[in-house]
This record gives structure tokens, C-alpha cells and sequence, in this order.
């Protein structure tokens, strides 16, 4: 339990209620005590008192009048009278006001633990309870700012919860970030996280700035009109959002919305496949420039800034589409550029997105340099499979495709699996097995056949690879048909 008030005219028996308290079975963090109902009272509106035990008879203001003023605060403690008229009909007047408990003096020790302990569990369960009909509320708070339209049945529900509240006035705000933690609401304001990647607010109070001066010291916040009732949350909602999107674009902390009517310059189709484009080429630098003309103009209020937010979620659609064998690797980064409102501003978003591309783009050269390495490698070993029988060797295949002697080495193994050397040799010696099987003509015809003008040199090699001569396979294969 976080508190108690005891509230007794008799010093020693308050001392005495205050000690049995103290040592009770409940733990209570403050437990207060005064000496009549005007004190009480002070200390009521001051601090946050769960359970209040008080006496009836007592100056200045007792009891009964007490209990009556406290039901106008608002949060009225658990109230429990001590009193030591034992009178039936006394205690049922004071049960009618809103009392819970009543209690006779002198007071037995065992009496106040157990009633402490019913108490601590009943308040425990009224928390329980408070919490989740405030997070059912929430939930059906956030469904009605994203749905346009909502049933009259709906608007019914949200105006029994928060109708009270919204009634006088309020304001709705939207920003990336309000606070950490989970939805909460104060006497002045309620807070939603996390409504389409952004946190709201609504205010109802009267002191907007003093709240936006406390809790968004330094973040980036739109602000709707003031309105009245839950009909108009909807689009009190869509006006912070869109002043949000206004702060963000020009880079000022708090943006009002405003329906002026303004004649925004359209974003060309045309500029986004060109930036698109460029973004994939080793004229990159252009493709920035494309973009950030557009911050530029956007920042100075001539481009609408929802419609730059939806170029930038058409770009990464199209940079997704366009280089998807590079990006299908980068779903974690792609996803995270589309939440673009969870930076504070534009400039920071580009800062990051321009980073990422860059990198893209490095990736991109890479990819096209090993595409055209894995070209001239295959138009190598092509014109290998068609001149293997003339004096051929690394230097010709490598001049005659233009690529470097030593990278031309490099490459050929890493795509072959094999050095130049060993490959053309393998080619050569199974031409030579295919003609011994098939043909009668002279082994060392063969020899000059497949590329060898030496003929030792070609049974030398040809036995390392076969493990028997030239003469021997034909053999073993005449054999091994009839």
C-alpha cells in the first residue's frame, strides 16, 4: 500500500492508530496523520492518499464534513471512520456517504491488520482493473484515429471513457518520440505510443506550451486546431500528423497545422526513375543532387511535405524492384528506411539513406566488375574449346579477351577451380581419349591434333592423367567392346 491518512483530534490515540499501522502486516510507504478536517483536507489535495481512517468528532471541520468535501477531489481515498459511538444508525449515515469500513475504539491490533489486509488486496484488484479497462480504451483510442470512418456505436464508447475530458477542449499532437515507456494519461493529457510509428498526445488542459516545454524538449512535434468531442479526434489526429510531417521536412521543432490553401509545385515521375537510375551508377553524385534539390525546395515550402514523404517511399520501391539482386540482402535496412517519421527530421533521415546508398552503389560496381570478369572468363573459355588444338597459351587467351596477364590468372582459377594450364590440358587429353576410342588415325596424328607437337611430351602427359599410354587405352577400350 502507498499511503494512509489518519486523521484524529486525541494526539495519543493517533500516535496509538499510527504505531499499529506502522507495524501491520501491509506494508505502507507514507503513512500521514493531522489533527482535524481542514488539514485532512489539505493534505488530500496535496499528495495521492489511498486510505484515510478518521475520527468523527473533531473542530474546525469533523468527520462527516470531511468526508463530504473529499468526495469532490479528484481521487477520493478508501475511507474508513473510527469512531467510538456505537450507534447502528450513526454508522449506516456515515456508510451512505461513501465510507467502506467503521470501526469502534478502543481499536484492537488484530481488527486494523485485517482490515488493512482486505483493503491492500481490494486495492490491488481496483488497479488491476483500472489498468486494463485503460488499455482496452487506448487500444479503441488508436483504432478510431487511423479509421476514417467509425460506426456511431464506436464514437458512443469513446465518449463514455473520455468524453468528460475531451469536452472542454483539446489539442492532438504527433511526434517520433514522447517519452519512453508504455501508454499512460495524467490529469491534463493522454498518451498513445506507437500509433503508426508515431507517439500522440492529446492535451486537454490549459497550458499547452508548459506541457510541450517539459516533455518535448527537443523533438521535432506537429500540433492540431483545438477541438471539442470525440467526433472530431479523427481528424485532429490527421492535422498533427501532418504538421509532424511539416516539422520534419523543414526542420523546425513545432509546427501548428494550417489549411491554408498553398499551390505546392508537383514532384516529377521522371526525376525519381533518373534518381533511381543514377543511384546504381558510377554517376551516383548526380542522383544526390536530384534528391537533395528536392529537400531544398521542400524545406523553403515550395513542395508539399507529404508528397516528398511519398516520393521517398516511391524511390526505395523502385530501388527495391530495380536492384533486387543487391537489396534482396538488405530487407532489415529497406524496412527501416520506410518508417521515415522515426527520425526527428529530414536531414537526418537523408544523413542515413545517403549513407545506405552509397554503400548499395559500391556494391552495385562490384557486382557489374565480377559480372563482366565471369563475361570475359566464359568468351576465354570458349575460344579455348575452339583453338585448344593450335599453340595456345595464357598470354594469347588473355590478350585476346584485353584483361591483365596476372588478373586474368586470378580469375580463371576462381572460376574454374582450376589454373589455365590444367584446364587446357584436360581439354586436350580428352579430345585425344574421344579419338583413340573412335578413330584408327596414328597416335602421334592425334598428338598434333589435340595441340602437341611433341609426341613423347603428349604420352608423357597423357599417362600422368590416364594412368596408362596413349596405346594401352585404345586397347583396353577395343577389348572392352567385343
Amino acid at each position: 500500500m502507498k499511503s494512509i491518512l489518519i486523521v484524529e483530534d486525541e494526539k495519543m490515540i493517533r500516535l496509538g492508530i499510527k504505531a499499529m499501522v506502522s507495524r501491520a502486516t501491509v506494508p505502507v510507504e507514507h503513512i500521514y496523520d493531522c489533527k482535524n478536517g481542514e488539514e485532512a483536507l489539505d493534505i488530500l489535495k496535496k499528495e495521492y492518499i489511498e486510505v484515510m481512517l478518521t475520527d468523527i468528532r473533531m473542530p474546525k471541520m469533523d468527520g462527516l464534513q470531511l468526508i463530504e468535501e473529499a468526495q469532490k477531489l479528484p481521487h477520493v481515498p478508501e475511507i474508513v471512520i473510527l469512531s467510538g459511538y456505537d450507534d447502528f444508525n450513526y454508522a449506516v449515515q456515515v456508510m451512505r456517504c461513501g465510507v467502506r469500513e467503521y470501526l469502534l475504539k478502543p481499536i484492537e491490533r488484530t481488527k486494523m491488520n485485517e482490515l488493512l489486509e482486505k483493503l491492500d488486496r481490494e486495492l490491488e484488484q481496483k488497479k488491476h482493473r483500472q489498468y486494463y479497462d485503460m488499455q482496452a480504451g487506448i487500444q479503441q483510442l488508436k483504432y478510431m484515429l487511423l479509421t476514417p470512418e467509425i460506426t456511431e456505436q464506436e464514437i458512443t464508447v469513446l465518449r463514455y471513457q473520455y468524453g468528460e475530458r475531451l469536452e472542454a477542449g483539446y489539442v492532438v499532437g504527433c511526434t517520433n518520440e514522447l517519452m519512453q515507456g508504455s501508454d499512460s494519461s495524467g490529469d491534463s493529457y493522454l498518451i498513445l505510443h506507437d500509433v503508426s510509428g508515431q507517439d500522440v498526445f492529446l492535451y486537454y488542459g490549459d497550458d499547452l506550451d508548459g506541457f510541450c516545454a517539459q516533455n518535448l524538449k527537443g523533438r521535432y512535434y506537429g500540433t492540431s486546431k483545438r477541438y471539442t468531442g470525440v467526433e472530431q479526434l479523427g481528424e485532429a489526429y490527421r492535422q498533427a500528423r501532418y504538421a509532424r510531417e511539416d516539422a520534419f521536412v523543414r526542420g523546425i521543432s513545432h509546427c501548428l497545422y494550417s489549411d491554408a490553401e498553398i499551390d505546392y509545385e508537383p514532384i516529377s515521375g521522371e526525376n525519381i526513375e533518373k534518381f533511381v537510375q543514377l543511384c546504381g551508377s558510377t554517376r551516383q553524385e548526380e542522383a544526390f543532387a536530384i534528391f537533395e534539390k528536392l529537400l531544398a525546395r521542400a524545406k523553403k515550402g515550395y513542395i508539399e511535405p507529404h508528397a516528398l514523404l511519398e516520393a521517398i517511399e516511391d524511390s526505395l520501391r523502385r530501388l527495391v524492384k530495380t536492384y533486387q539482386n543487391i537489396t534482396m540482402d538488405e530487407e532489415h535496412s529497406i524496412r527501416n528506411f520506410f518508417h521515415i517519421l522515426r527520425y526527428d527530421t529530414i536531414a537526418e533521415y537523408w544523413a542515413d539513406w545517403k549513407e545506405w546508398l552509397a554503400g548499395m552503389n559500391e556494391m552495385i560496381q562490384k557486382e557489374y566488375d565480377d559480372y563482366k570478369s565471369k563475361e570475359k572468363i566464359n568468351q576465354a573459355i570458349r575460344y579455348i574449346q575452339e583453338n585448344y588444338a593450335k599453340d595456345l597459351n595464357m598470354a594469347v587467351v588473355s590478350n585476346y579477351i584485353s584483361m591483365n596477364y596476372s588478373l586474368f590468372s586470378l580469375t580463371f582459377k576462381q572460376y574454374t577451380g582450376v589454373n589455365f594450364v590444367n584446364y587446357l590440358k584436360e581439354i586436350r587429353i580428352n579430345e585425344a581419349k574421344r579419338l583413340l576410342r573412335e578413330t584408327d588415325d596414328r597416335i602421334i596424328d592425334i598428338s598434333h591434333n589435340v595441340g602437341y607437337d611433341n609426341e613423347k611430351h603428349f604420352m608423357k602427359t597423357f599417362k600422368a592423367l590416364c594412368g596408362v599410354s596413349p596405346s594401352e587405352y585404345r586397347k583396353n577400350n577395343r577389348i572392352g567392346r567385343i
